[in-house]
């Protein structure tokens, strides 16, 4: 009995620390604002899963509200997905991406499939697919070109107000940041056509 007792705590501290290493450390936003960006020559010159872009290291943080993690492998974000593909996204990544609801409920806006709240970055997975959570802010952080230091701004799909909220540096009309230029088109890689 003891035995099975010490096995059945041995597995879940093991647990514990897998799932503590898997996505990343866990820090403030505004020490993440204060970081300088690592210089870089080349890929080996930064840390292992993240490139070399424009002479610094593409270290890219997700956050909710202030608390940010480091982006890592087992961690992606994909714009692609629409009603004829997002099934056949199955991944064991966790999912970025998230859909606004109003979107997603009349099959407008898809991510890569998710089957529970775990899967998805916002915590939210509805008609399989992760759904933004009002519970918090999601913004991401990065080095930008002609930068030494991170912004943070909110990614692609995420609500906003105005275009200098969002990464793709456009707001459109229906208040989500996105990457399509054009005037009254959603976005062919979020919108079905």
């Amino acid at each position: 009995m003891v035995i099975i007792k010490f096995n059945i705590l041995f597995i879940f501290i093991i647990f514990i620390f897998i799932i503590n290493n898997s996505f990343g450390e866990t820090i403030s936003k505004e020490k993440v604002l204060s970081l300088k960006a690592p210089k870089c020559t080349e890929n080996k010159d930064c840390p292992e899963s993240v490139d070399c872009f424009d002479g610094f290291c593409n270290i890219l943080y997700y956050c909710h509200n202030e608390e940010c993690t480091e982006i890592k492998e087992g961690m992606s974000f994909r714009s692609d997905a629409n009603l004829e593909n997002y099934k056949f996204y199955n991944t064991t990544d966790l999912i970025l991406e998230s859909c606004p609801e109003d979107f997603r409920n009349i099959e407008k806006c898809y991510t890569r499939y998710c089957l529970n709240d775990s899967n998805c970055y916002s915590n939210k997975c509805f008609n399989n697919t992760c759904i933004i959570n009002n519970q918090f802010i999601t913004t991401s952080c990065s080095v930008y070109t002609g930068f030494d230091h991170f912004i943070c701004v909110k990614p692609e799909f995420e609500n906003c107000k105005n275009d200098k909220e969002c990464y793709p540096n456009r707001c459109n009309e229906y208040h989500f940041c996105t990457s399509a230029i054009e005037k009254n088109w959603l976005g062919k890689a979020l919108f079905k056509l």
